[in-house]
């Protein structure tokens, strides 16, 4: 990636530009991406915009959101119990 201006990571834009830019270098799916790629590729201060979270960079650039196998467990059962819920009122 080229080098951006100071403050370039100030707007909003510019940071979901940077992360399309990035995921188009990489050629790697959203998914694939992490937070060493970003470092390598010299948006650190991005991710600085984001408290550190590689993950909330890539959402707000528009990607699906990246969750561990426990996180896609509990919202699965979360799910679940909406319906069982819905279905007990019935």
């Amino acid at each position: 990636l080229t080098r951006k201006p100071r403050r370039y990571c100030n707007i909003n834009e510019n940071r979901i530009n940077a992360v399309k830019d990035l995921k188009n270098k990489l050629k790697k799916p959203a998914k694939d991406i992490t937070k060493i790629d970003f470092i390598n590729n010299g948006l650190s201060s991005l991710l600085d915009k984001y408290n550190g979270s590689y993950k909330k960079a890539i959402i707000e650039a528009g990607f699906r959101p990246i969750m561990s196998n426990k996180e896609k467990k509990i919202l699965r059962n979360k799910r679940i119990n909406e319906e069982v819920t819905k279905t007990s009122f019935l």
